[in-house]
């Protein structure tokens, strides 16, 4: 019976949080996801949520820390096959706050989670090695992505070839100076 008491209650608590979210009552909505994840700590769809608002209201800060709590409970979390939903915003909050590398060791090592994973990833890395002015590295992510998807879809099918001839058209002499 507590168990059932403790999924009614918690399942309020996000109903609220979702309401105060739309309505743009940040506070009151981060004090429900709170609430929430108090009553049911391994419940994946309520750090998901709230790493959501916290993208919303540009709250980087707090969206590595949730990512960060979603990796290191990640054996319990595997279950329900969420992995792939906080992995792309925990590496662009990387790469905003100046953790590249961490985003880039986030991306090696969940590179098979999925295509959209690896493309969304790679893309961030490699922006955030342009802004470390860091071109070298910035080429190198690309080129490995356009490698892989060249290796497994051919070269008229290769997206991530497209994409790595945008990035260097993007970043060569206008923006660096020099073309890389």
């Amino acid at each position: 019976a507590t168990r059932s008491h403790g999924t009614l209650e918690s399942a309020m608590h996000m109903a609220a949080a979702r309401r105060f979210r739309r309505e743009g009552n940040v506070a009151k909505a981060k004090e429900s996801y709170d609430n929430a994840i108090l009553l049911e700590p391994d419940n994946p769809d309520f750090h998901l949520d709230l790493m959501l608002m916290q993208e919303e209201t540009s709250d980087v800060e707090g969206m590595v820390r949730t990512g960060e709590h979603l990796l290191q409970a990640e054996d319990r979390f595997n279950r329900f096959q969420s992995r792939g939903r906080f992995l792309i915003p925990l590496v662009s909050a990387y790469v905003v706050t100046g953790r590249v590398e961490q985003a880039a060791g986030l991306l090696e090592k969940y590179r098979d989670a999925s295509e959209m994973f690896r493309n969304y990833a790679t893309s961030y890395v490699a922006d955030g090695y342009i802004r470390m002015k860091q071109y070298p590295k910035a080429v190198a992510v690309m080129e490995r992505l356009a490698d892989e998807d060249v290796a497994k879809n051919g070269v008229m099918k290769s997206m991530a070839l497209r994409e790595l001839f945008n990035f260097n058209l993007y970043h060569a002499t206008p923006v660096v100076g020099i073309p890389i």
